[in-house]
């Protein structure tokens, strides 16, 4: 069937995320896919993947998936359902890290999934190389839009006092891959890009 995944890693030594869907065939291909890259390089979108997998009895595989900028090994686990994996890199192409997989449910696959609060969560780099991570709250009208938010962040260890006026987009296409576009002013220039995956669901900053 057709997952979702996130990876979060890095590239010779500097920050590589990327978040995506695939979708394997129960015969050992990855039929078609596309991933979202933020690598050293800068932003990827909507890039093709496919590939191949093995896996043994006891839910441990082997993934191959290649497209156009890194073609990547990772070993994984799969739960007794089928429905959730986590893995890590294996391989010698300078990119090490982890992630995790879940299966989507193409009835999330429009704006009215994306309806009510919802929890945000990100973790990652600023320009200078300072850890950062975020929470935030977001009401969403499942008309593609945010209604309102507020968003709390820690930038380096010096923690920003509560941005209150998150506004923007976020919709979701019929294939699984949407995108999400957040205004939050007074951080860091206040314009942000994501992809997002249903149903997940897993993004990447663009």
């Amino acid at each position: 069937g057709q997952y979702a995944f996130a990876f979060t890693g890095l590239e010779e030594g500097t920050p590589y995320q990327a978040a995506g869907e695939f979708t394997a065939d129960g015969a050992g291909n990855i039929v078609a896919g596309l991933e979202d890259v933020n690598s050293p390089a800068g932003p990827a979108t909507s890039v093709a993947l496919t590939g191949s997998y093995t896996i043994g009895s006891d839910n441990r595989g082997v993934m191959s998936l290649a497209s156009s900028t890194s073609t990547q090994t990772v070993s994984f686990t799969l739960d007794f359902a089928g429905a959730r994996g986590r893995f890590i890199e294996m391989d010698t192409s300078g990119i090490t890290g982890s992630g995790s997989f879940e299966k989507q449910d193409p009835a999330a696959f429009t704006n009215a999934a994306l309806l009510g609060p919802w929890v945000l969560s990100l973790t990652g780099r600023d320009s200078a190389d300072k850890r950062i991570g975020a929470l935030g709250l977001l009401a969403l009208t499942g008309l593609g839009t945010v209604q309102t938010g507020s968003m709390d962040v820690n930038e380096g260890g010096q923690v920003s006092p509560t941005f209150p006026s998150v506004t923007g987009t976020c919709s979701v296409g019929s294939a699984g891959r949407g995108t999400a576009s957040l205004s939050i002013p007074g951080f860091l220039g206040g314009s942000f890009r994501f992809a997002v995956f249903g149903d997940g669901p897993y993004y990447t900053h663009e």
